[in-house]
């Protein structure tokens, strides 16, 4: 269902950019792969750190919970090949959406917020809103400075892929 809803994000995302004659910048490259995979491996970083310091802290449990109760049991048989599919579904739907599209129609931040919030459901997951603000941001960034929406695709899908596993 997730790659489905995901999905239904990447035909959005063409359908409002052919209707608003929208310029999406896109290139597959050497030089887009290889820094999709340096900017993927820092976020992962900074995110697997965040996770265990936060867990040894005890803070935000909520966020602990959510992860370890209803993400992971989703996720744990799934085989190689679904989670690549997923990932890059979920890379391309979400970065074709939030920064092909709402970029460019609302802005950086607006855009950023919304991913975050959306990323967030809930009251009580406000720190996952605010780091997917946050990571909303950077993949923004990283979409005006390389003119290349495959360099954040790339890099939002090996990155959640490292995060499910």
């Amino acid at each position: 269902f997730l790659a489905l809803g995901e999905a239904g994000l990447l035909v959005s995302g063409f359908l409002w950019t052919w209707l608003r004659s929208l310029p999406v910048h896109y290139r597959f490259d050497l030089e887009a792969l290889g820094q999709a995979v340096v900017v993927a491996v820092a976020f992962s970083v900074g995110n697997l750190g965040l996770y265990h310091f936060s867990k040894r802290l005890g803070y935000p449990s909520e966020v602990h919970a959510f992860f370890e109760q209803e993400v992971l049991p989703l996720l744990r048989h799934i085989r190689v090949l679904e989670l690549v599919l997923l990932v890059l579904v979920v890379g391309a739907g979400e970065e074709l959406f939030f920064r092909g599209v709402l970029q460019e129609e609302i802005g950086l931040l607006g855009a950023s917020i919304l991913f975050g919030v959306l990323h967030g459901p809930s009251r009580p997951l406000w720190p996952l809103a605010i780091w997917a603000t946050l990571m909303g941001v950077l993949f923004g960034i990283l979409y005006q400075v390389t003119e290349n929406l495959v360099v954040p695709t790339l890099a939002h899908a090996i990155y959640d892929g490292v995060a499910i596993c």
